[in-house]
């Protein structure tokens, strides 16, 4: 079973990655200024392009999620100040209505409760006036 990576795994791994990436990009702009003499300026210009495309094509996916992270965190931060004040009010009356009682839970169940025990006793209220006149029938 394969092991979790922690977070710090991860950014072992996001750290590693990006020297490489830096330490690939050094090298390969050591290799252009070593031939810089040597080779045509299209030359150098074409692999300087090229070089940035890679790059970019291998960030894309970070890039695209940074984005995306952000775009979203700032449409919920626009979305809780628009509804703040509502938010805010709801809880206000919510509070008002419950009063003293801030746990809602047993109160709900109460008033259950106190229904069931009173659709049961109409429900068998023939039943046990019944059990009371054979018990004192019985009794005499």
């Amino acid at each position: 079973m394969p092991k979790e990576e922690t977070g710090q795994d991860k950014k072992l791994k996001i750290t590693v990655g990006i020297f490489t990436i830096l330490a690939s990009i050094f090298i390969i702009i050591s290799a252009i200024v070593t031939v810089y003499s040597y080779l045509p300026e299209w030359l150098i210009w074409l692999t300087f392009i090229f070089i940035t495309i890679v790059i970019l094509w291998l960030l894309s996916s970070s890039i695209s999620n940074f984005i995306k992270k952000k775009a979203g965190a700032r449409k919920q931060n626009i979305l809780a100040k628009k509804y703040f004040d509502e938010f805010k009010n709801f809880t206000d009356r919510f509070d008002e209505f419950m009063g003293a009682r801030h746990d809602i839970i047993p109160y709900l169940l109460q008033k259950l409760l106190m229904e069931l025990i009173r659709e049961n006793i109409k429900k068998y209220q023939f039943y046990l006036l019944n059990l009371s006149t054979i018990s004192q029938l019985i009794s005499r």
